[in-house]
């Protein structure tokens, strides 16, 4: 059986250009670090790497195809230049155009695997070992420094809900895993509580470093990794997420509403997953629980 890795581009190989902006010319093309080390590593693990894209850019007129092939070309050179190999596949089509090469329609993906045999579990847990080497080389910000470790997030790779946080705290930077301390053991409660195991659901914060003495995150800090989380749900593609705390229902929702406004509600979240609700379940930070006990 073929080992497939399908790789997004934008966020994932490349630095995110940020929402609804697009990488239209080369010179706004910047590998992300580690990014090509990453891919030579796979390519001589023996897994083809097929990049799935959507650029509606092009049907938007924002830039042309003939821009988008020489984007192409040259990524694909500095990979090959690096030992690496890749394949990309691209959908220029809007939303509202009704293609079924947009994902997350599967059209590119049939094409990509045409007469190959793939396991498809393989390639989603690749996937996401690949965005967490390249969060592990991530220098964006000051706290790439002051960490002890990045905490990517853990749990089931198909998860149907997802848990989101603000920030590693102490015990976390120390052990590299999310929600350890004493709010994660209040958050395991909450779990069992719903019937479920921490190893059922899959936990992971807006910030994959901790900010020193436990602050708030910062706007550029949020800025930073939001791409990483995103591409985590895109990989994941939960039907529930569940934010914890107001930096995270704030982040993920795109508003500066008080928590006590969106506390309790479901709310439509978009863009990134094929079908998916944010759920506030409370609205509150297990840390803050704790903390205002």
């Amino acid at each position: 059986m073929q080992k497939i890795l399908f790789l997004d581009r934008d966020g994932v190989i490349n630095r995110y250009p940020g929402e609804r902006k697009f990488v239209t010319r080369w010179e706004e093309f910047h590998f992300l670090p580690n990014a090509l080390k990453a891919i030579r590593r796979l390519t001589e693990e023996g897994y083809e790497i097929k990049v799935i894209s959507n650029q509606s850019g092009i049907a938007k007129g924002i830039y042309s195809q003939e821009s988008l092939n020489e984007i192409t070309r040259r990524m694909i050179e500095e990979v090959k230049r690096e030992g690496g190999k890749m394949e990309v596949y691209y959908c220029p089509h809007r939303e509202e155009d009704g293609c079924d090469c947009r994902k997350p329609k599967i059209g590119l993906f049939l094409k990509a695997t045409q007469g190959k045999e793939v396991d498809p579990s393989i390639s989603s847990s690749q996937e996401l070992e690949l965005l967490s080497q390249i969060v592990h080389q991530c220098t964006k910000c000051p706290l790439a420094r002051t960490r002890t470790h990045y905490v990517f997030g853990e749990g089931n790779n198909e998860a149907s809900l997802l848990f989101v946080g603000e920030a590693p705290g102490e015990e976390e930077d120390r052990q590299g895993k999310p929600f350890v301390g004493k709010a994660g053991q209040l958050l395991t409660r909450i779990i069992q509580s719903i019937g479920l195991k921490r190893e059922d659901v899959y936990i992971t914060n807006i910030l994959k470093c901790r900010p020193p003495g436990n602050r708030n995150p910062l706007p550029q800090e949020i800025k930073n990794c939001f791409p990483y989380l995103k591409e985590q749900i895109r990989i994941i593609r939960p039907r529930i997420i569940c934010a914890l705390g107001k930096f995270a229902a704030q982040t993920l929702l795109g508003v500066v509403s008080p928590i006590s406004q969106l506390r309790g509600r479901f709310y439509d979240y978009e863009g990134i997953c094929p079908v998916n609700s944010l759920a506030l379940g409370g609205g509150i930070s297990p840390s803050a629980k704790l903390f205002n006990r």
